[in-house]
């Protein structure tokens, strides 16, 4: 057997939203690694609490980065240096044909305190949603 690769994850697939989850789409490459752009995560909205390396849906306050939307994909991160967590988004340098070329960049926000950063996120990454439209094309003719 392989090993998984490293910084890979494997979330569970969804054919319909939880109960009290919301879906957001991964609009852009920013979390290619673990959401490929067109995807649907599924975000617990109850689970607010800052954990190292888990993707968490944020809301930018005001203004936010550039090219990304207030309600983004992040991967939060703790920087014992700077005292305080980060909110990662991956940039990756593609080719025409939507290859990565070269190493992924990694743009970060903060340091926040875990009390301000729960005020930010929005829920915790817990899936990936991929409705079965099968049901709805059997009516069409």
């Amino acid at each position: 057997m392989s090993p998984q690769q490293p910084g890979l994850r494997a979330f569970i697939v969804y054919s319909e939203l939880p109960e009290g989850c919301f879906a957001i789409e991964a609009a852009n490459s920013d979390q290619r690694d673990h959401v490929r752009r067109g995807e649907f995560a599924v975000i617990d909205p109850t689970d607010t609490e800052p954990c190292e390396g888990e993707l968490f849906a944020i809301q930018w306050n005001g203004s936010y980065p550039d090219q990304l939307p207030p309600l983004a994909l992040v991967e939060i991160r703790y920087n014992e240096k700077w005292g305080g967590w980060l909110a990662c988004v991956t940039r990756h340098v593609m080719a025409l044909d939507g290859r990565n070329v070269g190493e992924a960049m990694c743009w970060a926000d903060g340091p926040y305190q875990a009390e301000h950063l729960r005020t930010k996120l929005r829920g915790k990454v817990i899936g990936i949603l991929e409705p079965d439209f099968r049901p709805m094309l059997a009516g069409v003719a």
